[in-house]
């Protein structure tokens, strides 16, 4: 009787993207139907500003977004421009990062913030929105702007109230989506590795940090997003930006410790180096009326050498045969060249103006993990094939051997049946002889002899798995008029699995099988098949007659079977095995015949 099996979590994957994929359409659907409104009400007026300093008093045009060089902390950078009439109850919206805020229209103060903090150093990250005046149009405004870190500037809009905040809305729905989409892809991945824990199934803890290392860049997407901006205030904004910008190194660092047995101690280096140096300077930045920003941007930068170390311990696993790797070394040098990319655009002042500074390490996140989420699911369907193919090997043997048993015990009850009426036999004979009636005899004995059961060879060879195979390749030769011809020597046991010995074997056969049952001449159809161990190597050739013809493409032989599904996977099932046991597999044909040998380790 077969057993159900629970099915396990990871098996709704699939299904798992599938609705998060409706789910990203719905929503960017919406966001597109209504963009029209948010956009009608606001202007980006980012590209009509002057810029000056407290120490360079002489005004410079600037197009935001910018950072800008040369602009020490707590120093004032100021920028000016001459508003134009945008209907009533207008406003100015920008994202502001750590910066300390003054506008004033015509020297008149309408605006501060970040000047009175109490609770906390930095004044964060907040979206200002800044309500003007009714009689705003044709005064000048001017932004006091005073980093607490490097300044960076971003896009600032104008418009009414209401259209600045669901255009500020509108704009993270896409942003939102694709970090709801990595964060339950990460908490679907933790989910199936403490599954798989209580199964005592195979996990790993490598398993567990790269699960939360996807929900950390989940938190990490949406972080300079306007949205994330209105539903926390500056502070915790800031606090949480600083706590996820701090954990993903972390979380790399042990996924790179967990999955690698070599270049250990490098990575706990690096691991300890980033926790004593980031958190402490991060928690200061914050905290402190005086930080060491430097400092903390030395340890901003570290974090592409973390990714280096990481991506140089998985290139050493490759070399030593971790093939599984190779995704995540091609993956890794994209989230490095992304990363190293929006550093430099940083360190040079944004000359790129681009509205999120990390927009370059957050597509190569999504790359990274992007790559090593398909690499895993075509394993999980690698494995869940592998398992598929156990199963057919299992009741393929217990088939044949059910087919060996009925004719073994068909053979017994004929020869019980026989013995049973042996002596009456025997008798009438006699008497024949007696009467010396030599040809009676002869035509009873020779009636006897054809009913007697005459046992057949079945056994072919030690290994029962092939022999079994044997048995279903000789009744087929008989049934289809075969000359089926075969010499094998091979030991019980071969170090091989199951799976992989019936794959090879049931294809070679049955496309010999194949080939020859489609042939119009029946007298002509023949098999040779032999197979043996020599130095630990099994050799096997296969010959058979044919009159079809060898389709190649590509270098790839294509079936000709008619019944695809039911025959097996054919010479590509069989390269695989060979292959994957470090084999050699060469083919030879002509018009009349096909011949497939091959050598492999069992």
């Amino acid at each position: 009787m077969f057993q159900s099996k629970k099915i396990k979590p990871t098996a709704f994957i699939p299904a798992i993207f599938f609705l998060l994929s409706v789910i990203l359409f719905l929503i960017l659907i919406i966001h597109v139907s209504s963009y029209p409104y948010m956009s009608k009400n606001i202007t980006d007026i980012s590209d009509k500003w002057q810029y000056h300093t407290d120490l360079d008093p002489e005004p410079k045009p600037v197009c935001l977004p910018s950072g800008t060089k040369g602009i020490y902390l707590n120093e004032n950078w100021y920028l000016s421009h001459t508003l134009e009439d945008r209907g009533k109850d207008a406003a100015i919206m920008f994202r502001s990062d750590y910066l300390k805020i003054i506008a004033q229209l015509d020297g008149e103060e309408i605006y501060r913030y970040g000047y009175d903090q109490s609770s906390i150093a930095s004044p964060g990250k907040k979206l200002a929105i800044i309500t003007l005046p009714d009689d705003y149009v044709g005064k000048k405004l001017t932004l006091t702007l005073t980093p607490t870190m490097n300044l960076r500037a971003y896009r600032i809009y104008i418009g009414n109230v209401a259209s600045l905040m669901a255009y500020a809305i509108g704009k993270s729905i896409p942003v939102f989506a694709a970090a709801i989409f990595v964060f339950l892809l990460g908490t679907t991945l933790l989910f199936a590795f403490l599954t798989h824990r209580k199964e005592e199934d195979e996990a790993s803890s490598a398993d567990l940090w790269f699960g939360i290392f996807v929900i950390l860049v989940g938190l990490f997407i949406p972080g300079k997003s306007f949205l994330l901006l209105i539903l926390l205030n500056p502070s915790q904004a800031a606090f949480l930006i600083m706590l996820v910008n701090f954990f993903i190194p972390c979380a790399v660092l042990l996924f790179a410790y967990s999955s690698c047995k070599r270049f250990k101690i490098p990575i706990i280096i690096a691991l300890c180096i980033h926790i004593a140096g980031f958190l402490p300077t991060a928690l200061m930045q914050l905290f402190m009326n005086d930080p060491p920003t430097e400092i903390l941007a030395v340890f901003v930068y570290l974090i592409a050498v973390y990714y280096i170390l990481t991506i140089t311990a998985f290139i050493i696993e490759i070399h030593h045969g971790k093939k599984k790797y190779e995704r995540l070394k091609w993956a890794g040098f994209i989230l490095i060249i992304m990363t190293l990319a929006g550093r430099l655009n940083s360190m040079f002042g944004n000359p790129l103006h681009l509205s999120d500074i990390e927009m370059f390490s957050k597509i190569g996140l999504i790359v990274f993990i992007t790559i090593e989420v398909i690499g895993r699911i075509n394993s999980y369907f690698k494995k869940n094939a592998q398992i598929l193919a156990d199963l057919q090997a299992s009741q393929i043997k217990s088939r044949l051997a059910l087919e060996h048993f009925d004719d073994i015990r068909q053979y017994t009850e004929e020869a019980h049946a026989l013995n049973h009426d042996i002596h009456h036999h025997f008798s009438a004979l006699n008497h024949l002889m007696d009467q010396g009636n030599l040809t009676r005899a002869k035509e009873y004995l020779s009636q006897l002899t054809k009913n007697y059961p005459v046992s057949k060879q079945i056994i072919y060879t030690n290994n029962h798995l092939l022999n079994y195979i044997m048995g279903y390749v000789v009744r087929e030769s008989e049934k289809n008029n075969i000359d089926f011809t075969y010499t094998i020597n091979l030991p019980e046991n071969i170090k091989m699995s199951d799976s992989d010995f019936y794959s090879l074997f049931i294809n070679i056969t049955g496309n010999a099988i194949e080939a020859c049952t489609a042939m119009v001449n029946m007298d002509n159809r023949n098999i040779e098949f032999a197979c043996n161990m020599k130095n630990g190597f099994m050799h096997v050739m296969c010959k058979n007659s044919k009159e079809n013809t060898v389709v190649k493409e590509n270098d790839k032989y294509i079936s000709t079977k008619t019944d695809y599904m039911k025959r097996g996977l054919g010479l590509g099932i069989v390269q695989r095995v060979v292959e994957k046991y470090n084999g050699v597999l060469d083919i030879e044909y002509d018009k009349n015949w096909f011949m497939i040998k091959l050598a492999l380790k069992a």
